[in-house]
Order: structure tokens, then sequence, then C-alpha cells
């Protein structure tokens, strides 16, 4: 088996060569990346592997430009020392994430996962496979926030939120009580760490919780507005995200 390995960290690249050796499964190192760029230009011009080990955190940015830029059809496990990006990496064609510092026992681990997939699924059905990956994979959302307030510190359950508001150039978190904190995450960010089944950003300025909702309308313009508890005016759903809207209260 054939892999490239693309990370930005010699000694990561020379552990992770360390352990296949150590693993001794027939896998060769075709190559080894530190970029964006250096990767899409090794792909261009070498052939395709029969695995990548791919980190998030690249030299020139995050590894997930690549499947902007070009198309990538062989298996990936990721090798990371994020969590953050777990969903998105299984939109894509990854069969594992591992969280750096990670054991001899968990690259192997991975390696017979795609053993054993190999030999259900043919090279036709490799979509079907990353689907089924996606289906089985539990992602780990943030489930508490820190935060100081007056001197005090406070440690917020996820569940106790009821929205997220940028203000004041601030992220500002409201729980279910009405109190106000601010945050050190952009709206960016909470979107790849809070649980989609009980939070949806409705407009560049808000994430709200499925609780926040007091009740919904919708006006002239066939627009939806929603009525959050914590708010004296409604919001507006920004038309691009109606029909997710739609399929988030519906599921």
């Amino acid at each position: 088996m054939n892999v490239l390995i693309v990370e930005d960290e010699i000694k990561a690249v020379n552990k992770l060569k360390r352990i296949l050796k150590e693993l001794d499964l027939g896998i060769a190192i075709s190559g080894t990346c530190s970029s964006v760029s250096e990767t899409i230009e090794w792909l261009n011009t070498n052939n395709i592997p029969d695995l990548i080990f791919l980190d998030i955190q690249l030299s020139d940015g995050i590894s997930f430009e690549l499947f902007k830029q070009i198309k990538i059809e062989c298996p990936i496990i990721f090798v990371t020392a994020f969590d953050e990006f777990a969903i998105q990496a299984f939109k894509v064609n990854s069969i594992d994430y591992i969280l750096k510092p990670y054991s001899i026992k968990e690259i192997k681990n991975s390696l017979d996962k795609l053993n054993n997939l190999s030999k259900t699924f043919n090279s036709s059905e490799r979509e079907l496979l990353y689907k089924e990956l996606a289906k089985t994979f539990q992602p780990k959302f943030k489930t508490r926030f820190f935060t100081k307030l007056n001197n005090q510190i406070y440690s917020i359950n996820s569940e106790d939120v009821i929205t997220f508001k940028y203000e004041d150039s601030s992220t500002v978190l409201t729980d279910k009580d009405q109190r106000k904190y601010i945050i050190d995450y952009s709206l960016d960010a909470l979107e790849k760490l809070l649980n989609p089944l009980h939070f949806f950003r409705i407009n560049r300025q808000f994430i709200i919780s499925y609780k926040s909702i007091s009740k919904m309308m919708i006006d002239a313009k066939n627009r939806i507005k929603v009525h959050l508890i914590n708010e004296e005016k409604t919001e507006d759903v920004s038309r691009a995200k109606t029909k997710e809207f739609k399929e988030w209260l519906n599921q």
C-alpha cells in the first residue's frame, strides 16, 4: 500500500513513519508534504496513493482547502490536534479521525478499518463506504463554555444556552436565565463546535438553539421570521438558509 503523509511538523512525520514501519503491513511511503500548495503539486504529478494521512493545520493553511482545489479520490485518515473539525472531515473521504497524541494501537485500528472496508466495498462503491462511516461516527461537540463576568468565573453548559449573538465586535452567549456573557469564539467557529441537532445559524448575527424559539411567522415576502425568547424583535432567517432551516425544524 502506497501512502502519502501530509504533515508540517518533522517530528510528527518521523513518528508516523516509525509506527508504520513497526507495524510492517507492506506500507510504502510514496511521499511527504507540509503544505496545501505542495500537496496539490504532488497529487498532480504522482500516481494516486492508496491512502493519505492528513493533518488539519498545515504550513500555509487548513488542509480542507485541498478539497476546494483538487479532486481527491483515495481514502484519508486525519491525524490532528484539533477535535473541532471532525464533522467537516467526514464530509470528505475520511475513514478515521485520530487525535494527537496518538498510539500505535490507534494507527493500527484505523488501518484495520480500512482493510476491512476494502474487502466489503469495491472501488465503484467508495462513496457509499464514506457515507456508511459518517453514519457510524459519533462526533464530539462542545459541552461547556468558560467565561468571566465581574471578576467571577463561570462554566456554562451548552444545553443551557439560548442564543449566540454577534454584536459590538463580540460574541455574546445568552443562557436560559437570560444572563449574558462574552465568549472568545466567532460564530463561524461555533458552527463547527455545536451540535447541529440543537443549534442553527439563522443569519450572520445569530446562532439559536431550538429552545430559544418563541414563535415563527412568514412575512409578505415569504421570509421566515423567528421571535426569540431573549429578543424584543423578530429575527429573519436568511434566504440562503431557509430550506436548511426548515429541514432542521423537521428532524
